[in-house]
């Protein structure tokens, strides 16, 4: 097994209250040799003139034009996607050689996201794997009302590794695996049967694959030729980003992201403790459970006595609440314990907006807690993602007899072609009653 390189989760010895402990991360202060090559260029060890590679390469006229894309047209998004590389580097090997994983497997995460955990498709595939909800939930990345797992590199991250370990099992080869990762396994193997061919490249000159994965699997050796030797193509050597290193603390109580960078103090801002948890994409942790929380490395002791020292009356606690046909805000208000003043400004909304919603996050006070139920905040899993504070709102329309996508735009005063983006439809059909189409904005 490969020397973690990351980072590991030591129990801090300090005793701590029951709703809050803490860990601290450690690195490894040293690389191995083998390491340190493997990790040339993407942190700039110029440890060899020659760079090696350990998945199968392919100099086709395809790969050859993503080459001269990444050197023109493509160059800036390209250099910031290298600079990326060296924040995701040492997690993704460590997970892809503890799976047997060739360690260049990283840059299927280049082309898929640009190593961003926050990137979402079109189709709301999420993360720096770019993950469906589904296949997610089949790898065991939670998906729920307060957490999208998807958007959590470490957690993706070794579930992307599975399921590549199973495509090439099935595969017995990385482009055709390669390739079933970005169409679905199902359709490579219809595409193979249809084209009776055994070879990605062969299937590729069939009408049995999608253009989009024809050209998914040159970018992605035409992404590793070039990392690996940027100055040979006339690009410049990034200003490689430090790895990401970080502390934890442990709540059990719902809290919000902004109380606990204040916990922490001035030094630590929302943004950060923000950008170290992106599958909280509701900004909260989940209520009725033990939860890791990302914070600065350094910092979790001080984030620990804040927390601790923080007033009760200025701290308050959330709940999902799944929006009924004609209830009122001050009805839900008075169930919950809370105020209507607390739910409107904290989901950055107006009263006559509530109705609108399909759920919506309540606070309520700290000390409320315990006296306030925990409802399901289990979610169907679509191609839309429920509304945030942070977000436009998003409505739901449900189709009835004699709607059309047209009527439906006209209705809520939005362009057809957003309505289409919004739900994933891009080709004409016939709509199914009771379908729900998603509404973003605040018109209407």
């Amino acid at each position: 097994m490969m020397s973690t390189l990351f980072c590991m989760l030591l129990t801090a010895a300090t005793p701590v209250e029951d709703s809050l402990t803490t860990t601290a991360s450690i690195e490894k202060s040293e690389l191995s040799s083998a390491t340190e090559q493997a990790l040339w260029p993407v942190f700039g060890y110029a440890a060899t003139s020659t760079p090696s590679f350990d998945i199968p390469l392919n100099r086709s006229e395809r790969v050859e034009k993503w080459i001269r894309h990444f050197q023109r047209r493509g160059s800036k998004r390209f250099g910031i996607w290298m600079a990326r590389a060296a924040r995701m580097a040492p997690l993704y090997y460590e997970v892809m050689a503890d799976r047997g994983l060739p360690l260049d497997t990283l840059f299927l995460s280049m082309i898929e996201s640009g190593f961003s955990s926050r990137a979402v498709s079109w189709a709301s595939a999420a993360g720096a794997w770019q993950f469906m909800p589904r296949t997610g939930i089949r790898f065991d990345l939670e998906y729920s009302a307060w957490v999208d797992e998807r958007l959590n590199v470490e957690k993706a991250t070794v579930a992307a590794a599975r399921y590549l370990a199973y495509l090439h099992k099935d595969f017995k080869d990385w482009h055709l695996a390669w390739a079933a990762y970005n169409a679905g396994e199902a359709r490579i193997r219809r595409g193979l049967r249809r084209a009776k061919v055994t070879d990605f490249w062969e299937l590729s000159k069939t009408r049995h694959l999608p253009k989009e994965t024809r050209e998914y699997v040159p970018k992605l050796i035409a992404a590793a030729i070039v990392s690996k030797s940027p100055e040979r193509f006339g690009l410049r050597v990034p200003d490689y980003l430090d790895p990401i290193t970080s502390d934890v603390l442990t709540v059990t109580i719902a809290t919000d992201l902004r109380t606990i960078a204040r916990a922490c103090g001035e030094d630590v801002t929302e943004k950060e403790v923000l950008d170290l948890n992106p599958q909280l994409y509701r900004r909260v942790t989940p209520p009725g459970r033990a939860y890791e929380v990302k914070v600065p490395k350094y910092w979790s002791r001080d984030c620990l006595r804040g927390l601790r020292a923080f007033p009760e009356d200025e701290r308050m606690t959330f709940r999902f609440h799944r929006v009924k046909n004609k209830q009122t805000l001050e009805t839900v208000a008075k169930s919950y314990k809370t105020t209507t003043k607390a739910i409107i400004e904290h989901n950055k909304i107006k009263p006559a907006q509530f109705q609108k919603f399909e759920a919506i996050v309540i606070p309520i006070p700290y000390k409320e807690d315990k006296n306030v139920s925990i409802l399901s905040s289990k979610i169907p899993v679509s191609r839309v993602r429920l509304y945030t504070p942070d977000s436009p709102p998003v409505r739901i329309h449900r189709v009835r007899n004699g709607d059309s996508l047209w009527k439906i735009a006209r209705r809520y005063r939005v362009s057809l072609r957003k309505l289409r983006r919004w739900n994933g439809i891009y080709r004409n059909r016939y709509l199914r009653v009771g379908e729900r189409l998603v509404i973003r904005g605040r018109s209407g």
